[in-house]
């Protein structure tokens, strides 16, 4: 309805008080036409409110007007030049509208639009702003479409198919991210080559269709805010209804998908590469880790999610179940200066080359025991929370490369668990599980675990030379004190013997029988450790020849 403030200048009809272009009833057509024409001569092109009952065809405007417009039949503004801004807000196009080549040279607003059939902007450019606000479309061509300057698609409906295939947002460097925030997507919705040069934001967006984002690049905003590192891309709270697709993307920023939810099957193959817009002759971009952050996601059936030919070096899980999901031919983070680190692990913060002693001493990070204590304070809860989500990520991931027998990159993430687990608990609390690390490496360390029983031999060996035997046998160089039954010390090679056989249960084999206290506690000792020990290594060996 036109805005009762509107005062239009054409004269009236007296059956109803309207002139020929805003009158809704039945009208003569010719009449309507040949006053187009003539406000097209004039260069009027203020037609807000007009009702077109007929076809209509625009090839230049200067400022127009199309507002609270009703375009009854199809609506024609194929190579259409808006020399200045141009407002179609609140029109409504009960019928094919085409604005195929059309060039925008100022603000194009759509916003409340409403565009009832097929709607085709192909090609079109926008030089300026263009805002489709809350705007309801239906099957809509945007390919090969270029916006130099903000598009905001915010609150938009699309009914139909949304094709945006090379299509690229933001070509001025001037320019704010794209928004789709809170736009739905009921039907299909194709991003195949497009290009958000200064980022996107789907915040809240719903694709209740496929959603395909295939060789899509995502670079960032080139003006920051203060302090701030916007991400190439923005799925923070969005909802996938079925199949989605990120296929060799480009990305300069993070992809962010925290709190998103995924109905149907998700699928993300790499590589991907360093977002840049293409020159004439410009060689391939260079491949590049990509940072996605996939914290809090719902994920409807995990079985249906596939990561492949990924590198996942900075790619966060925390708080995301993702058990029983498919990682294919990708990189996990790797270990530095053989261990590894906490920051290395996908659920915490994405890949630091920065040793973890150094990161403690910087943050002043504490013990974890002090977690379960009263006095915990909130900065610490902080700092727990995200090592809890982390250990269950590294969980989830070593039970999924298990099922796929990748046993090799399984093992990593168990001894990423273990040691987030143990810097959960504390010095105290956790000493059972650094024993544990210390003398096998959580059971992934075969040469570890061999090393420990051959110092805690030669220690056993050193001690049993302080303690006291006698023999229990003749034997050459100690049939004196056989015969006279007299303690001795025993020689090196002795205590090395009988440590030895003390570790593999074997101490009833030998001559030498203790006699002393400590000679007996030490030969109790190494019953239980060398057995325990030997273990370990059997262990590590059994999860190393599965590797």
């Amino acid at each position: 309805m036109v805005d009762p403030a509107y005062q239009c200048n054409e004269p009236v009809r007296i059956k109803d008080e309207l002139c020929v272009l805003h009158s809704g009833n039945t009208k003569d057509v010719a009449s309507f036409v040949s006053k187009v024409e003539e406000k097209k001569r004039r260069r009027d092109f203020n037609f807000r409110g007009t009702i077109f009952p007929t076809q209509v065809s625009f090839e230049y405007t200067e400022a127009a007007d199309f507002s609270e417009a009703i375009f009854k039949e199809k609506a024609s503004f194929v190579k259409a030049v808006f020399k200045t801004g141009v407002t179609f807000a609140h029109a409504k196009f009960r019928s094919e509208a085409d604005f195929t080549l059309a060039v925008f040279q100022g603000d194009a607003r759509f916003d409340a639009t409403e565009f009832e059939s097929q709607t085709t902007f192909s090609r079109a450019k926008f030089h300026l702003e263009a805002s489709f606000y809350e705007t309801k479309l239906h099957d809509t061509d945007f390919r090969e479409t270029r916006f130099s300057q903000h598009a905001n698609f915010t609150d938009a409906t699309f009914h139909g198919v949304a094709d945006f295939y090379f299509t690229y947002f933001g070509t001025s460097a001037e320019a704010e991210a794209t928004s789709f925030v809170r736009t739905i997507f009921s039907k299909e919705a194709y991003f195949t080559q497009t290009g958000f040069w200064q980022g996107v934001d789907f915040d809240s967006a719903k694709f209740l269709a496929d959603a395909r984002f295939v060789e899509t690049a995502f670079g960032v905003p080139a003006i920051q805010p203060p302090g701030g590192d916007e991400p190439s891309a923005s799925f923070l709270g969005s909802r996938f209804g079925a199949k989605t697709y990120f296929r060799k993307n480009e990305c300069t920023g993070p992809l962010d998908f925290t709190s998103a939810e995924f109905d149907g099957a998700l699928l993300v193959v790499g590589p991907f590469y360093e977002a840049h817009q293409p020159d004439a002759g410009s060689s391939p971009p260079p491949a590049t880790i990509p940072t996605l952050c996939f914290e809090n996601v719902l994920l409807a059936e995990p079985t249906n999610v596939r990561f492949e030919s990924l590198n996942l070096g900075a790619t966060t899980f925390a708080g995301t179940n993702i058990r029983g999901s498919e990682f294919r031919d990708v990189d996990w983070p790797k270990r530095l200066l053989g261990k590894k680190l906490l920051a290395d692990v996908p659920g915490v913060v994405p890949y630091s080359p920065v040793p973890r002693w150094k990161r403690r001493m910087a943050s002043g990070w504490r013990s974890s025991s002090m977690f379960f204590a009263h006095s915990t304070t909130a900065d610490e809860w902080n700092r727990y929370i995200p090592r809890e989500r982390a250990r269950r990520v590294c969980r989830d991931l070593k039970a999924n490369l298990e099922d796929q027998r990748d046993y090799a990159d399984a093992g990593d993430f168990y001894y990423a668990e273990m040691e987030l687990r143990r810097e959960q608990l504390g010095r105290i609390r956790g000493c059972l599980l650094w024993l544990y690390w210390l003398v096998c490496g959580y059971g992934e360390k075969p040469l570890r675990a061999l090393v420990t029983f051959g110092c805690v031999w030669l220690a056993l060996s050193v001690a049993f030379g302080h303690t006291w035997f006698i023999a229990g046998e003749n034997v050459k160089w100690r049939t004196e004190q056989v015969h006279m039954k007299r303690e001795f010390k025993p020689i090196w090679t002795e205590a090395a013997g009988h440590s030895i056989r003390s570790l593999t249960l074997q101490q009833n084999s030998g001559y030498l029988k203790p006699y002393s206290p400590w000679a007996h506690r030490l030969t109790l000792f190494a019953n239980g450790v060398g057995p325990t020990q030997l273990g370990l290594f059997l262990l590590a060996m059994r999860r190393r020849f599965r590797r």
